[in-house]
């Protein structure tokens, strides 16, 4: 059956900005009730994931943003937790994905199994964009399940022989509070260390590593030694841990008994095998030097040597806000990565 919203599609490249000045004009040419928001909303979604034209693709996902936000459809109205798990499980490109995950994940609970475990799957994704969507919501909703009362053992302090004998994900849960709750920051300032030399888990150790000289330079100073134990895990065979470790110790830089060691282990990361420790001692060492460090990550658009390393540094440009700097060179490295894909 054909729907009153087909004659907005498009067929060809050469419809789209034609097409979307249409569909701008039907949106702010409503009055009154308007169109059926559930099916126009429908119609924008199948548009977003289905076209295969970026431009028209991207103004129907900004589209049903406005329409989400305004709260005349949810995504409760043309998504359920099975047909939201079919998408991000599958065969969708980490773009398509990006958009979803932005649409829905303020939707997602945490009883909505299947796509928690799409999540925690996603924390090691080679996409530095999905890693970093994947951890946020992980977050929130680990937090959201303590207040319920799910993790009701686990919501205050622990001592260092309970926390060994919970289990990875329990552990990666009660860890999600330690920012926000003190007696748990209090816990792990007493064991964090002991905890960190025989933890075996890397998502585990990964969180460690970046918790613990948070709440080791807030509660104590800077005149302790979790610099120079947390270092050591630099050396670390898992990029996770050793991204994370460069992640925590960047707020000791400022401190001038540790400044000269911490941005030379930020110098020496740059040349690390993994694209996301790369990227992210370029941002600490932004925190520290913007200028000097955005000729270095202007160095390493011009190298870059794969389309996932290009992403992590697209990403760490967002992050910083100098996208738009680089824009012309991304676009640039973008075409000769995917001309030598089509070549090989």
């Amino acid at each position: 059956m054909r729907s009153d919203f087909d004659k907005y599609k498009v067929s060809s490249l050469e419809e789209v900005p034609e097409k979307i000045r249409f569909l701008e004009d039907f949106v702010s040419s409503q009055k009154g009730p308007g169109p059926d928001p559930v099916r126009f909303a429908r119609f924008l979604f199948t548009e977003m994931l289905e076209s295969e034209y970026e431009t028209w693709s991207r103004h129907c996902y900004g589209l049903l943003g406005e329409i989400l936000h305004n709260g005349s459809v949810t995504v409760a109205d043309f998504f359920d937790e099975s047909s939201l798990a079919w998408e991000l499980i599958g065969d969708r490109n980490p773009d398509q994905k990006l958009m979803l995950l932005d649409l829905c994940l303020d939707w997602v609970l945490p009883e909505h199994s299947t796509i928690y475990e799409w999540l925690e799957s996603q924390i090691d994704s080679r996409d530095s964009r999905i890693r970093s969507a994947c951890r946020k919501r992980l977050d929130v909703l680990d937090q959201k399940r303590d207040m319920d009362g799910e993790a009701s053992g686990l919501l205050g302090a622990l001592e260092y022989s309970t926390f060994m004998e919970m289990s990875s994900k329990s552990k990666l849960r009660w860890l999600s509070g330690v920012e926000s709750q003190k007696d748990r920051a209090e816990s792990l300032v007493q064991w964090g260390l002991q905890a960190l030399a025989v933890e075996q888990d890397r998502f585990v150790l990964s969180r460690l590593a970046r918790l613990l000289p948070l709440v080791f330079h807030e509660r104590l100073g800077e005149n302790t030694r979790v610099p120079m134990l947390v270092h050591g895990l630099m050396e670390h065979e898992d990029a996770r841990v050793r991204s994370n470790t460069l992640e925590g110790l960047w707020r000791w830089a400022a401190s001038d008994g540790y400044r000269n060691m911490i941005l030379g282990m930020a110098q020496a990361a740059l040349r690390d095998r993994d694209p996301r420790v790369r990227t992210g001692a370029a941002r600490l060492l932004y925190s520290q030097d913007d200028k000097r460090a955005l000729h270095l990550i202007h160095q390493m658009v011009l190298q870059v040597a794969n389309l996932e390393e290009l992403n992590s540094i697209r990403w760490l440009l967002q992050s910083v806000r100098s996208e738009e700097l680089y824009q012309a060179d991304l676009e640039a490295a973008q075409i000769r990565l995917q001309a030598e894909l089509a070549v090989s």
